[in-house]
């Protein structure tokens, strides 16, 4: 994930302070195997903020950016962190798909950091 707010560098966490909307970008890491080309990415990012939020990407983009702005019910001065579920799933030439979920096996937690405007 990239916090375009704070740096380019890959981070775990996106710091939601700008009361105009905060961008999030995730990146596919994915790679082909053999000779089959990978062709379709869907993408499932849920969190809250005092509710359920839920946003969804099908298609052919490695990328996946949503925004998301301060203030809301559950954030605080220091910036109160929340859980952010993203799910991908890939599917390669041949119709083979694999999904990967944040916080599960190699991949890392992530976090949305909700802070007062």
């Amino acid at each position: 994930m990239i916090d375009n707010g704070v740096s380019t560098a890959p981070t775990t966490e996106c710091r939601i302070t700008n009361n105009i909307a905060t961008t999030c970008t995730l990146e596919s890491t994915s790679f082909p195997l053999g000779t089959n080309g990978l062709v379709s990415f869907s993408w499932n990012v849920q969190w809250s903020d005092g509710t359920a939020q839920t946003r969804t990407q099908d298609g052919a983009s490695t990328s996946f950016s949503f925004t998301w702005t301060c203030g809301g019910p559950a954030s605080s001065d220091a910036g109160t962190a929340q859980p952010l579920a993203v799910t991908l799933t890939v599917t390669d030439t041949s119709g083979n798909t694999t999904t990967v979920a944040s916080g599960s096996g190699s991949q890392p937690p992530l976090f949305l950091r909700l802070f007062k405007c």
